[in-house]
C-alpha cells in the first residue's frame, strides 16, 4: 500500500492508484472492478484528502458491482441523450426534446447519479414546477 508507480502516480490500494495531473498536481484516481475502469478526478491536491475520496469511490464501486448494480453511475445528461438517440429520427424527437429542455433538465441537469434520487426527490421536483407556475406533470408523463 503506498508504494509508487511512477513519479507522480501512486497506489493507495491494491489495484487503486491516484496520479497527478496538469500543473497544480490535481490527484485522479484510476481502478478497476470486474474488468470495468473507473478514472475520476478527486478535484484537491491534498494527498490524504484524495486517499479517502479514491477509497470511498473504489469501495462504493465494489459494492455496486457486487449487488448488481452498474459500476458508474450513470448521469441526468446521459440518460437524456441515449434517450433522444433512441428516438431520433422519430416523430416524436422534436416534442421530447423540448419538453426535456424546458421542464426536464432545469431540475435534474446536475444530477450525476440517478440512482440516488427516490421519491422525494420527485416531490421536491413537482413543488419546483408549482413554485415556477407550471402545471403539474399529469401521471403518465
Amino acid at each position: 500500500m503506498g508504494r509508487s508507480k511512477s513519479r507522480d502516480t501512486i497506489e493507495v490500494h491494491e489495484g487503486l492508484y491516484l496520479t497527478a495531473v496538469g500543473k497544480k498536481g490535481t490527484w485522479q484516481c484510476y481502478f478497476r472492478v470486474h474488468g470495468e475502469s473507473f478514472r475520476k478526478s478527486t478535484k484537491t491536491v491534498d494527498l490524504m484528502s484524495a486517499k479517502l475520496k479514491a477509497l470511498q469511490w473504489f469501495e462504493e464501486a465494489r459494492s455496486r458491482k457486487q449487488s448488481g448494480q452498474r459500476v458508474q453511475p450513470v448521469s441526468f445528461g446521459t440518460l437524456k441523450d441515449s434517450y433522444l438517440d433512441l428516438i431520433r429520427g422519430t416523430g416524436k424527437f422534436e416534442y421530447h426534446d423540448g419538453t426535456i429542455r424546458r421542464h426536464v433538465e432545469p431540475f435534474f441537469g446536475k444530477a450525476d447519479d440517478l440512482s440516488t434520487l427516490d421519491s422525494s426527490t420527485i416531490h421536491e421536483y413537482l413543488a419546483w414546477r408549482q413554485n415556477k407556475g407550471e402545471k403539474i406533470p399529469t401521471p403518465q408523463t
